[in-house]
């Protein structure tokens, strides 16, 4: 009798165990302070839903669309057992946090051999800024999980073709979605391999792709609803939007500075008066001013080299730095590259208490309408729940 397979789910189990103790572990090491920016707009929005208010959160009126749904559904469940709806959504975020081993094991498992995939699943496990994702309300941590068993389920279909598994595929990136709206373009290129990559004729490749995009479709068409109801327009998601409008401001005031901006709308807007706020770092960015006024001073070609020095030397000593990921996130991806740059760097002779001192700086490059936008989400949603002050840990480390 063959037992490798026992061996392997024991393996497995005790994997998902380890993982769950070390995530609980460093939640009551670190600690976690108020409440994260996103995760009051979350925590709001699922509070409206259980109260039978509508899908609304703090900031803008009317429906959300900026943030997908899943998420605050599921803190809106999880608060029926804490009576909580921060603590649900980190309990949410250790869950999910703490189940990301078993896809990344299949994934290696497939793509290569199963001891990739354990030393694959190992690394998840411990890596600093998944573990850090764990237990924030930020719907990252969740949508990591749900994207790669969807990249899972696809790896399997390409070697093991049926219908039954391309429908499961398009209900993996189906809810995928539901949590971020990027999952629509994995989803893209997963169809892209369902007609191009798979066994069978055109006939039974298209039935495959069809019946993914249905089950997608299936699950996607609420949100699509919510958003064409507010908007009036058949779309995936509310963000481009007011990224595309934000950018053609920026480019018309690049261009001609301090005139009128009509928009396609037909609404003007006159630039504020006020003058820009230059931020005192040296690697921020000019252009984003007070109240989000463009500059047209906005540097075309910035230099990034001390950005990346900054970065690197406050990372050799990397345990402040990924408790404020919080406030950071766009150290989500660069996180592991310059960690490897920063032991690098510390290595040749710079001080480690100068790059303690600049992993700390780098919490205040946040533009002051950013700060005010962060603050306002917090303090809305903390007043109304009277939560605490930080803990002690969380306040050494936000200074």
């Amino acid at each position: 009798m063959n037992n490798r397979p026992r061996r392997w789910w024991a393996l497995l189990t005790i994997m998902v165990a380890a993982s769950f103790a070390v995530r609980v572990a460093a939640w009551a090491h670190w600690q976690t302070g108020a409440i994260e920016s996103e995760g009051a707009e979350y925590a709001r929005i699922a509070e409206n839903l259980r109260n039978g208010a509508g899908y609304v959160g703090l900031v803008t009126p009317g429906s959300e669309l900026l943030f997908n749904p899943l998420f605050p559904f599921l803190i809106a469940g999880t608060s029926f057992v804490t009576h909580n709806y921060e603590l649900a959504g980190r309990l949410v975020a250790l869950v999910m946090g703490a189940l990301l081993p078993l896809p990344v094991f299949g994934i290696g498992s497939r793509l290569f051999n199963r001891r990739v995939g354990f030393i694959a699943a190992t690394l998840t496990l411990l890596h600093p800024v998944l573990v850090h994702l764990s237990f924030t309300v930020f719907s990252e941590g969740p949508y990591t999980t749900l994207l790669l068993c969807a990249v899972y389920l696809v790896v399997r279909a390409l070697n093991n073709s049926s219908t039954k598994l391309w429908l499961l595929v398009g209900g993996a990136f189906g809810l995928s979605y539901l949590l971020r709206a990027e999952a629509s373009a994995v989803f893209a290129i997963a169809v892209l391999f369902a007609l191009t990559a798979t066994e069978g004729g055109r006939t039974v490749r298209c039935k495959r792709t069809v019946a993914a995009a249905v089950m997608f479709l299936a699950l996607a068409l609420p949100e699509v609803i919510l958003i064409y109801k507010a908007t009036g327009k058949v779309q995936l998601e509310g963000k481009s939007t007011i990224f595309w409008y934000t950018g053609r401001r920026i480019l018309a005031a690049e261009a001609n500075p301090g005139v009128d901006y009509e928009s396609p709308g037909g609404q003007h807007e006159v630039p504020a008066p006020a003058p820009n706020v230059e931020s005192g770092q040296p690697w921020a960015f000019a252009g984003v001013g007070f109240a989000g006024r463009p500059s047209p001073t906005m540097a075309r070609t910035p230099d990034f080299k001390p950005v990346i020095r900054h970065l690197g030397c406050g990372c050799s000593r990397c345990g402040d730095l990924f408790c404020s990921l919080e406030r950071s996130k766009i150290l989500l991806c660069v996180g592991p590259t310059v960690v490897h740059l920063g032991s690098k760097w510390s290595l040749r002779g710079w001080p480690v208490d100068e790059g303690i001192q600049c992993g700390r700086r780098m919490e205040g490059t946040r533009s002051p309408r950013g700060v005010s936008v962060y603050r306002s989400r917090v303090d809305r949603f903390s007043d109304d729940h009277q939560l605490g002050q930080p803990s002690q840990k969380a306040v050494r480390v936000q200074r």
